[in-house]
């Protein structure tokens, strides 16, 4: 196995099968008797048996000779042992800079205040103003309830409404209750909710 011989030939190892390539079968007789390495594994001269790709590498074609296989995973994917194709980080995650990881949990997170809705994203996005991501590893920020707001990007959390001034849900700046109405208590979510000043006040 890993070998074939010509007609009259007395030594089997003079004739390893060429890199790229595996014989699992005993008794060839020509070059043609070894078959090319399939995808996701290398084979070096004389192999009897690929050998899988290592994880962190991409066995993108056939025939391939050395455990560096077609190179190293791209940046924002993963590659386990064998792959024949490469697997994004997931939403909510990033890969940075470089490859070569070799599996999901190399991807590195979204920190608080940020986030990535798309797979194989080379990094993530702050939350805009009117939104906020408490957590880490979020593939979408959370607008603001009703009654808070949120002026600046990368919040991990919401302020109420200020007092005389209502915010509709995703709010980042708060509206003034209306010439003729007032807000005494703060955290209100719309105009209807501005009490109309009482008679003889404004």
């Amino acid at each position: 196995a890993g070998h074939f011989c010509p007609a009259n030939s007395t030594r089997a190892e003079a004739w390893p099968c060429p890199p790229g390539s595996f014989n699992p079968s005993e008794g060839g007789s020509s070059a043609e008797a070894c078959q090319p390495c399939p995808k996701g594994s290398y084979c070096v001269s004389g192999s009897s048996d690929p050998s899988a790709c290592p994880a962190g590498t991409l066995g993108g074609g056939t025939g391939l000779q050395t455990a560096a296989c077609s190179g190293a995973c791209p940046a924002n994917q993963y590659c386990g042992e064998g792959s024949t194709l490469p697997s994004p980080c997931p939403a909510g995650t990033f890969g940075g800079s470089g490859g070569g990881l070799s599996n999901e949990s190399q991807c590195a997170w979204c920190g608080a205040g940020t986030f990535n809705p798309v797979p194989g994203a080379a990094s993530c996005e702050p939350c805009s103003p009117g939104s906020f991501a408490n957590e880490t590893r979020r593939a979408f920020c959370t607008p603001c309830a009703a009654g808070s707001y949120q002026p600046s990007a990368n919040a991990t959390r919401c302020e109420a409404c200020i007092e005389g001034h209502f915010c509709a849900e995703g709010a980042s700046v708060p509206l003034p209750c209306a010439a003729g109405s007032y807000d005494g208590g703060g955290g209100l979510s719309g105009q209807t909710e501005c009490a109309s000043c009482p008679i003889g006040s404004f």
